[in-house]
């Protein structure tokens, strides 16, 4: 739980939706978000660190639960927020049986 004290305006115009607006706080979450950007750091560290379902595992552990699916998206994301951007790719291809079942993977080499 976070208790954090903001700003709160009221709209003057009368045709307005919304009567009360509050102020952001971007140094403590993003806008909609569902967890701190510390949080958000944390996830995004154990992800790397031990992937997707081992972190879930960890993370259950010292009581912050996140899913595993929630865990690579944030690695995904990359450290800005965004999008990471692919600058060095690695591809590999392999086959468990001769021709029938088969698969890529694409490995970020930085």
């Amino acid at each position: 739980m976070i208790q954090a004290r903001v700003t709160r305006r009221l709209c003057v115009n009368e045709e307005c939706e919304r009567r009360t607006f509050s102020g952001r706080r971007s140094d403590l979450m993003a806008p909609f978000a569902r967890r701190t950007t510390r949080m958000a750091g944390i996830v995004r560290l154990f992800g790397h660190a031990a992937a997707g379902r081992p972190s879930e595992r960890l993370m259950a552990r010292l009581g912050m639960p996140v899913g595993h699916t929630t865990i690579l998206r944030h690695v995904k994301r990359g450290a800005r927020g965004g999008l990471a951007t692919l600058r060095v790719a690695g591809i590999d291809d392999w086959a468990w049986k001769k021709g029938a079942t088969y698969g890529t993977m694409i490995v970020d080499l930085e």
